[in-house]
């Protein structure tokens, strides 16, 4: 006697998820991330957990990032059909800030960035100020003390990039994201 047999196959390894290498959560709670196409549901993952959440089933899943995380997320996702899972697929890192509570009014500070350089005008009341500079991870730069009055050169040879500025000269303060070309 004959019958007829359907041969399925695995599912395929699905490309590395596209999405946005960088989330400021202050901003964007919410990012999409979508992968190749052909099989029949896709399982999603995000690491770590604290992260946020993932949902989704099919080329496209959407995270909704938890408003206390800063850091890096990896987002993979593997393919799923009647006969089984795929493996995992290359791992997507986003990068995720928060510039919540990042002001820019200070009118008596001025921030000049120019060819790698950060300078600061300050036109304070107080003697001196307290200054950082981070990267957009949260690394500490540059810490240190300037006179709270005149133009003063905080820091050359800057490669290109988005920075965070923090000066504290008394009653006045600013929180600033700066771009250095």
């Amino acid at each position: 006697s004959s019958f007829a047999v359907t041969v399925s196959v695995l599912p395929t390894v699905p490309a590395t998820p596209a999405g946005p290498a960088q989330v400021d959560i202050a901003t964007t709670p919410g990012s999409n991330y979508s992968t190749s196409a052909g099989n029949a549901s896709y399982g999603w993952h995000l690491a770590p957990p604290t992260a946020g959440t993932i949902a989704g089933t099919s080329e496209t899943a959407v995270v909704t990032w938890s408003s206390s995380f800063t850091g890096n997320a990896e987002i993979s996702v593997k393919g799923q059909n009647a006969c089984g899972e795929s493996a995992w697929s290359t791992v997507k890192t986003t990068q995720v800030i928060n510039t919540t509570g990042i002001n820019e009014d200070a009118a008596s500070i001025q921030v000049i960035t120019k060819d790698g350089s950060v300078s600061l005008v300050m036109n304070t009341n107080t003697e001196q100020a307290r200054v950082k500079l981070l990267d957009l991870s949260g690394r500490i730069l540059l810490n240190t003390t300037i006179p709270g009055q005149g133009t003063q050169l905080i820091s050359q040879d800057l490669k290109p990039g988005i920075y965070f500025l923090v000066i504290d000269a008394g009653n006045t303060s600013l929180k600033k994201k700066i771009l250095v070309n």
